[in-house]
């Protein structure tokens, strides 16, 4: 099993309170979603690692962060995602479930018999069972922005590494 590199909390700290903004008052305004989004394509071009940011999970990545035993939450960007999300992986405790926000994405699913694709497109979502290997990468280099949801986020192994599908 490959354990994953973590980003360190102060630098996803240090990211979001750069994108972050303030009224006249000095209340923390929402952060927007586009707002978001270009800011880790941009800093994804000097630091792969900011391609893929979470949200909740059972570890905390960054002051806004819901640390939590049930859920993990995220949003990743490609295709500079597509290194880290390129590798087959399955999570022997977790589903995942992937929605494609913007643009779209090839999922490939280990079965019985290989794997196999599924694009999904923008609206669409994809769910992917415990144990599963699985990979996620653009269609054709094309940009794409997907959220990912995974249960059970604490529990060990979170992840496996598998034998990495051809993307013929």
């Amino acid at each position: 099993m490959k354990k994953t590199n973590r980003v360190p909390y102060q630098k996803r700290a240090t990211f979001l309170e750069s994108i972050s903004s303030t009224d006249k008052a000095g209340y923390r305004q929402p952060l927007l979603l586009n707002k978001l989004v270009a800011a880790m394509k941009k800093a994804a071009r000097f630091d792969a690692s900011m391609s893929s940011l979470y949200f909740a999970g059972a570890i905390g990545d960054h002051p806004y962060f819901l640390k939590n035993d049930k859920f993990a939450l995220g949003i990743a960007v490609m295709p500079e995602d597509r290194e880290k999300a390129g590798v087959c992986k399955r999570h022997p405790h977790q589903q995942e479930f992937i929605i494609v926000l913007d643009g779209e994405i090839r999922v490939k699913v280990m079965s019985g018999k290989g794997y196999h694709d599924h694009i999904v497109q923008s609206g669409e979502s994809i769910v992917i069972g415990k144990g599963k290997g699985h990979s996620v990468f653009p269609v054709n280099d094309k940009k794409a922005v997907y959220l990912f949801l995974k249960s059970n986020p604490a529990i060990e192994p979170r992840e496996e590494v598998c034998e990495r599908p051809g993307m013929d």
